[in-house]
């Protein structure tokens, strides 16, 4: 759907910048995002031409979802209203589930014609992702504690009023309004759902992706820092919304825009561990999550320099990478983290119990399961070279040996903080997520695909010996799924069991099974390959059987179909 896109955002990059990190080559701003979709130069400030929208008045009365997420704003918003430039920012560190709602909101007069910058789709997509999108309390009634319900959609109200009455945002907040548009809209795309405007959902979205890519840009030249600098929550925000929307031009880009959140969050985020504002901490464990998931499938590893004399911050330089020093390290769960390492372990580097995580109340998983699957990645992105080492080193074999080994038994004595024999339960509002039934069959199926998962990457093991595990996991994904694909906190959890299951189905019975829970989530635009996973699957499926060899990987033949 777009073009391809693999770098960071060099050119905008300040000296404060940290370099450590890897780099990639192409610029994630050079393109646009659909070679079929060309902004005519002379049409450039299409993100700030003037539209009437005269249903944009009601917006917030006639809606009173709206009207409840706009009185649940922080009080910056109020204060901008009432004239005061001082912000206050007591509202990070407060958890919004236990904060008294505001529902006193002034009502816009209706008959007032209203000129502004917006786009006239703007209402109708908010309404979309509020109902449908952000947070579906509707069906799953359980103790959560949805980022895109509590962060990002307020913000995009927010950002709507400020356009509404002042025609003006920051760059920051208008990439963040314009990539929930751009989402809202591409989902109803996939669903085929009826539009009366005048072009297609499609055109919509990308049309808005643009925006909120270009504001993204000047966001990064002239927020970042100097007086008219963005809060982090938001540039985090920004980044973040804008890779999960990439998500629908598969992995790469999706990748990419995680990576600068890495630059940010080392940058402005882990420099300032005193206050650990609790929004600041969902955005960090949504990065968290967000990245582990893509570095697993990630099918372009930087190669690491040969000595860590070439690199200024090793433990930076080696992301997602194993050290020799750091064999048999961080593999003990009964160990307590402390605060420090808990925050600062961004990549889940270092199992062990953190009682600050937030993972258990935004996706319903616990911590140490996504932690297995992060030191899985780690070791088999590093298994070539050490066994390389290893070879010439018998004190280097027995470690890597030994963390291999106690790797796999971890993975395999790892259970759930639920028993997968307890009995059903009807869901009541009050019930904790991770023992929500249809979230516990997705943390089984997630578990199940860690094991296919490790045998497949650091083992290479023939996929024929696995079958039982593809079964188990579909058996536990197939129940889950159409519940929760809707919801967007849990898409990505419910994709990646689905696609690595898939990749290694061999019976006709699974992979069909496979291929109907690949077309869910493709349908929520929700795929890690260059094409929509179940166009890309069975093209692994036939030239394995064509080869004869089945302990060939999906990266090597995904990688082979680019090259």
């Amino acid at each position: 759907m777009y073009a391809e896109t693999d770098g960071f955002i060099e050119e905008i990059q300040r000296t404060d910048w940290p370099d450590q990190l890897p780099e990639d080559d192409l610029d994630i701003f050079t393109a646009s995002l659909d070679p079929s979709f060309n902004i005519n130069p002379e049409d450039a400030s299409m993100a700030d031409q003037t539209l009437h929208d005269p249903a944009m008045a009601n917006f917030f009365v006639d809606d009173p979802m709206g009207a409840e997420g706009l009185a649940l704003f922080s009080p910056g918003f109020m204060s901008q209203v009432m004239g005061n430039g001082n912000t206050s920012q007591e509202d990070e560190n407060i958890d919004p589930g236990v904060q008294v709602p505001t529902n006193e909101v002034v009502p816009y007069p209706r008959n007032i014609s209203s000129h502004s910058g917006l786009p006239e789709e703007a209402e109708p997509l908010l309404r979309h992702y509020r109902q449908h999108i952000a947070g579906q309390r509707s069906t799953m009634q359980a103790k959560r504690k949805s980022p895109w319900e509590i962060i990002f959609l307020p913000c995009a109200l927010e950002t709507f009023a400020e356009l509404s009455l002042w025609n003006e945002a920051s760059h920051t907040r208008s990439s963040i309004f314009y990539t929930l548009l751009a989402h809202s809209a591409l989902q109803l795309h996939m669903t085929k759902a009826p539009n009366s405007l005048s072009t297609d959902w499609k055109e919509i979205g990308l049309k808005n992706h643009e925006r909120a890519q270009s504001h993204l840009r000047q966001a990064l030249q002239n927020e970042m820092f100097g007086p008219r600098q963005a809060s982090y929550k938001e540039l985090l925000m920004a980044i973040l919304a804008m890779a999960m929307t990439s998500l629908h031009n598969g992995a790469r880009a999706f990748r990419v825009f995680l990576l600068d959140a890495e630059r940010l969050i080392r940058l402005r985020g882990l420099a300032n561990q005193a206050q650990n504002p609790f929004k600041s901490r969902l955005l960090h464990h949504m990065y968290t999550h967000l990245r582990v998931i893509a570095e697993s499938i990630s099918l372009w590893n930087e190669p690491l320099p040969e000595s860590s004399s070439e690199v200024q911050d090793l433990n930076q330089a080696r992301t997602f990478r194993i050290t020799e020093e750091g064999l048999n390290i961080g593999l003990d769960p009964a160990q307590e983290k402390t605060d420090e390492l808990g925050y600062n372990d961004i990549h889940l580097e270092v199992q062990g119990r953190w009682t600050q995580t937030l993972y258990p109340v935004i996706y319903g998983i616990p911590e140490s399961l996504m932690t297995l699957l992060s030191q899985t990645v780690s070791l088999s992105n590093e298994k070539k070279r050490l066994e390389t080492v290893a070879r010439c080193n018998p004190s280097i074999s027995e470690a890597l040996s030994k963390h291999t080994k106690t790797l796999e038994n971890r993975i395999w004595a790892w259970t759930s903080t639920l028993d997968p024999a307890e009995p059903v339960k009807l869901p009541t509002g009050d019930e904790d997520l991770v023992r929500h039934p249809q979230v516990r069959s997705m943390t089984l199926a997630i578990h199940q695909a860690l094991v296919i998962y490790f045998y497949r990457r650091v083992y290479d093991m023939n996929a024929m010996i696995l079958q039982g595990l593809v079964r188990k996991t579909l058996e536990y994904l197939e129940p889950c799924l159409g519940e929760l694909i809707d919801d967007q906190d849990f898409a990505t959890s419910l994709a990646w069991p689905a696609f690595v299951a898939a990749c290694e189905a061999v019976a006709p019975d699974l992979q069909e099974r496979a291929l109907k829970c690949l077309g869910v989530t493709d349908d929520k635009g929700v795929y890690f390959t260059p094409k929509p996973a179940r166009a890309v699957v069975p093209l692994i499926w036939d030239k394995r059987k064509q080869s004869g060899d089945w302990t060939t990987s999906w990266q090597s033949l995904v990688q082979e179909s680019l090259a």
